[in-house]
């Protein structure tokens, strides 16, 4: 502004000398002169000096805390030598005292030296070698930048070669495996399958879509009866959480929708892809060959030892069950699997865990169900118990025992109202509360411990 101002003035002054004598032109040179010596001042000292002093002082502070710290006085005068604004200072210095003196001269001295034509010149010469200067320091930084570059560019073709390698090699074992493989995200959504998973699980109709990222999700491929064992989404979201903390793979049975819809047993196989970051997860399907006959006669005694998590429930009330297939017709066998569900998540949740009722239905209503678990799983009196299921199978006869380590409950009120519900039929309006109702009508006997951490259950055959 200042600057401007000047500029507009002196332009005043230049018109005026057309409209006077010559004379008055000479005392309008003069008031030029002196008044010119208030915008040198003002350039110098603003513009240049003050500008020199504070960006030194900038970089003092700078580097006050480094190990070698150095004086202000020692780094205005480095500043002086070796950067473009303390050369500009020098040069400007010997611009201002030449024309200060060229002023005072026409005004006091009268030797008519005109100093400012030289110190114009050596303005001139120096700038010219200050940027001829500069000129050679930004070619070697780009020279070294292009070096560093070039190197980078060579870096990143070997990468992306031993990549194409890695990818032709890993693609050459993905598709030749015969396990059905696939790839799901995150929401269990398919990206990508291998030709025996394209046949395993009938997906040549989705082939085109999976390509372009919208295969179809995991709920899809499985057989109707299995989605029914409990909210899909909740049952997924534990399975991931359980892959995320657990660092291992989980394996479990379950039954996969074939060509014609019909039901086909295999065991999947969950692994976390951590090789990226994208919550990408390995499933491997591997089929029921039928080694044995499936139909022969299951007997023995088995136990299984429980972690408090809803897909620990899922696979074993799924294991289990599996072992009725000689005796029980499908539809039996999933009422079987739905109910030892509920009975161990009843003794996860309200046993081992201590979830009250109204817990649950908070946490339910509020999206927090799966967060609860995981709070309470976290709790040191908690973290180390164990639900256990433990069964035995005859021709005659299944009896399953689930075993908690809580405190137990008065079980008496619960199976004498479970069995009003049962006799009116009206099992659904019990909402989350149907482990015992379901057990009664899946199950010809239900009997509990005294202290109600144990409950038995019998399934007679023929």
């Amino acid at each position: 502004i200042v600057t401007f101002i000047f500029g507009l003035f002196y332009a005043f002054l230049a018109v005026l000398q057309f409209f006077f004598s010559l004379s008055f032109s000479l005392d309008i040179i003069t008031l030029w002169q002196r008044s010119s010596l208030f915008l040198i001042l003002y350039i110098y000292l603003y513009s240049v000096l003050w500008e020199f002093f504070s960006s030194g002082y900038r970089r003092w502070k700078r580097q006050e805390n480094s190990m070698i710290p150095r004086s202000l006085l020692k780094e205005w005068a480095s500043s002086l030598l070796s950067t473009p604004l303390g050369n500009t200072l020098l040069g400007m210095t010997l611009l201002f005292v030449t024309a200060l003196y060229d002023v005072l001269d026409s005004w006091l001295f009268h030797t008519e030296l005109v100093l400012s034509q030289y110190g114009l010149f050596v303005f001139i010469i120096g700038t010219a070698g200050i940027l001829s200067n500069r000129y050679n320091f930004v070619f070697k930084q780009l020279s070294v930048a292009n070096i560093n570059l070039e190197r980078r560019i060579d870096d990143l073709a070997r990468t992306k070669e031993h990549l194409e390698k890695s990818e032709a090699t890993y693609r050459s074992r993905f598709e030749g495996r015969r396990e059905a493989l696939v790839i799901l995200d995150s929401d269990f959504t398919v990206r990508d399958c291998n030709p025996a998973a394209v046949e395993f699980f009938n997906l040549e109709a989705w082939r085109a879509d999976i390509q372009n990222g919208r295969g179809p999700d995991l709920g899809a491929l499985l057989f109707e009866n299995e989605q029914e064992m409990g909210p899909l989404a909740a049952r997924l979201a534990q399975i991931t959480e359980e892959l995320r903390t657990s660092h291992t793979p989980l394996e479990g049975p379950v039954l996969v929708k074939g060509p014609r819809g019909e039901s086909r047993p295999c065991t999947f196989r969950l692994e976390l892809l951590r090789s990226n970051d994208k919550g990408e997860i390995l499933l491997t399907a591997i089929p029921d060959t039928g080694g044995e006959d499936p139909l022969a006669v299951v007997e023995g005694r088995v136990r299984y030892d429980i972690e408090n998590t809803l897909a620990a429930a899922d696979w074993t009330a799924q294991g289990a069950s599996e072992n009725l297939r000689a005796y029980l017709s499908l539809e039996s066998i999933y009422r079987v699997r739905k109910s030892l569900r509920e009975l161990i998540v009843n003794a996860i949740e309200h046993g081992n865990l201590e979830i009250t009722w109204q817990e649950k239905l908070r946490a339910l209503r509020g999206g927090r169900y799966l967060e609860l678990i995981q709070q309470k799983k976290k709790l040191p009196e908690f973290r180390n118990r164990r639900v256990s299921l433990e069964y035995s199978i005859t021709p005659q006869r299944a009896v399953f025992t689930i075993t908690d380590q809580g405190k137990g409950f008065v079980h008496e009120k619960y199976v004498q109202r479970a069995r009003k519900v049962g006799e009116n039929g009206a099992l659904e309006t019990l909402g989350p509360g149907q482990g015992i109702p379901l057990a009664l009508r899946t199950f010809d006997r239900l009997e509990y411990n005294d202290t109600g951490n144990q409950v038995t259950v019998e399934k007679r055959f023929g």
